[in-house]
């Protein structure tokens, strides 16, 4: 006969099943907390882009290959929000060199800046220019140093990669007729939930997570589990708009440990529960092994209410420049002062503060951009 501990652990597994079937959370959410660290965290700070950087190179090496003085110039525009550097890694890991952008304090000083970089005789070598949202400001004179370099890039022999953001892109094209200059810019295809699956299984060290809502195993390869796992990368997919970064933090951003823990009679836990994972280095309970991460359901952080038009005047600039400093917020948006704004809007955590700079927090870039649609202000286009 089943000893008591085995049957109990038998009823919970059943108990269980019952509650799925009836579209109740396999995990309640009252007994889930924000796991603040995890096992494998180091390798978890940061997305992953190492594919991302292999597509860019595959796709621009036949033009490097090439030796056409009528094609120099390749533009990538990229999704904002991206705080890895995409292209500045690739270049620097492919040996190319980097142009690093002017200290903004000399943007309304374009003599002072050095283009010697982009010489007007022929070479062979490629030179990388990864951020161009960071060469200008959207103020008086702070467009100098932008329409200098785009000069120096039409007068040059040199091959160059220029790397945008999607809203500065947009922005220069009209104020500085950038399209006359560089070429039609080139961007990744929005990922879907597949590749996004296929992405996140190549993560090392390879985690336990789970899904909250059924029980399903995230990265594992359980048949059993294909549909509902297959269902989340698509929502994952269409909730971050497809960017990679923004897919990583907001799948980072819902990371839980778990609180309550089975346990039966004789102190064994249930095959089935997991231990909540503690703050540190989390281990389940009797074993090497990293506790469980538990995926919440996906949710959208809430803007200040009322929004009003100087936090969407933040918002904007920042994600129109990468980064600003306070001083620069108050320059490069219009009427009064913006400071009060960018409190609210960072008490939010719709925007956060890096090394003394605001920028716009991943996550929320695609509710950023909705309440932009829905307030009337010019897009970028994805």
């Amino acid at each position: 006969m089943p000893s008591e501990g085995r049957f109990r652990r038998t009823a919970a597994r059943i108990r269980r099943l019952v509650l799925s079937e009836t579209n109740a959370p396999f995990v309640s959410k009252d007994h889930l907390r924000a796991a603040k660290r995890v096992a494998g965290d180091d390798a978890l700070t940061q997305p992953p882009l190492a594919f991302l950087r292999d597509e860019l190179g595959a796709f621009l090496e036949p033009w490097l290959a090439q030796d056409d003085p009528d094609d120099r110039l390749r533009l990538i525009v990229l999704p904002p929000c991206d705080h890895s550097d995409l292209l500045g890694e690739w270049a620097r890991a492919s040996g190319h060199d980097t142009v690093e952008e002017p200290t903004r304090s000399l943007l309304d000083h374009s003599l002072e800046i050095d283009f010697s970089f982009i010489s007007a005789d022929e070479r062979s070598d490629v030179v990388v220019i990864p951020q161009l949202e960071r060469w200008f400001l959207r103020s008086d004179g702070g467009l100098d140093v932008v329409s200098r370099l785009l000069e120096k890039l039409d007068a040059s022999n040199r091959k160059c990669v220029v790397g945008c953001n999607s809203w500065a892109w947009r922005y220069l094209s009209a104020v500085v007729s950038a399209t006359s200059v560089l070429p039609p810019g080139i961007t990744f295809e929005a990922i879907d939930g597949a590749t996004l699956r296929a992405w996140f299984q190549q993560i090392e060290p390879r985690q336990n997570i789970r899904l909250a809502a059924n029980g399903a195993q995230l990265l594992s390869d359980q048949e059993q589990d294909k549909p509902r796992v297959d269902n989340y990368f698509q929502e994952l997919a269409a909730h971050s708009l497809g960017i990679p970064w923004v897919a990583w933090y907001a799948w980072r951003r819902s990371f839980r440990s778990r609180t309550d823990i089975e346990e039966d009679p004789g102190g064994q836990a249930d095959s089935d529960s997991e231990q909540g994972v503690q703050e540190g280095l989390p281990q389940a309970s009797g074993s090497n092994e990293p506790a469980t991460i538990w995926l919440a359901e996906l949710s959208k952080l809430r803007l200040p209410n009322p929004i009003s038009i100087r936090h969407l005047f933040v918002l904007q600039a920042l994600l129109i420049h990468g980064s600003l400093t306070d001083d620069e917020i108050n320059a490069v948006c219009p009427d009064e002062n913006h400071t009060g704004a960018a409190i609210a809007l960072r008490r939010a955590n719709v925007i956060e503060r890096v090394n003394g700079r605001l920028r716009c927090s991943a996550v929320a870039f695609p509710m950023v951009r909705a309440a932009l649609a829905d307030a009337g202000f010019p897009l970028d286009s994805l």
